[in-house]
Order: structure tokens, then C-alpha cells, then sequence
């Protein structure tokens, strides 16, 4: 592995990289049924989607 990778690994990357890496293995390695189990966890969860297209907005108007 290169250097440059370690230092991935041992970081909020490597964390991330791990995530996905076990999600995709509990689904069996298909992408399709990740998805609409992650989808499944956002409608169980509104509250925690972040809705980026209202911050962009509220920010243009704060600056109009």
C-alpha cells in the first residue's frame, strides 16, 4: 500500500472507506438492495436528512 494510503487508512477516511466496505458486505455485495436500505433508513429518519438545496437558498437570501 502506498504511504500516501496509510495515512488514509488511520484517518476520518479510512473510517468511512471501513463504513462502506461492511454495508456492502451485509447487503451481500448488491449495490441496489444498499441503496434502497439506506433509503429505507432516511424515510425512517427525516429528521436527520440534510436538505441542501433550503440551505442554499436561505443563504441567497440572506445575502440578497
Amino acid at each position: 500500500m502506498p504511504p500516501e494510503q496509510e495515512e488514509f487508512e488511520e484517518s476520518i477516511v479510512g473510517d468511512a472507506r471501513r463504513a462502506r466496505a461492511k454495508m456492502v458486505a451485509e447487503c451481500g455485495g448488491d449495490l441496489e438492495r444498499l441503496v434502497q436500505e439506506l433509503m429505507g433508513e432516511q424515510a425512517k429518519h427525516p429528521e436527520r436528512v440534510v436538505n441542501l438545496r433550503a440551505i442554499k437558498d436561505r443563504a441567497r437570501k440572506k445575502g440578497a
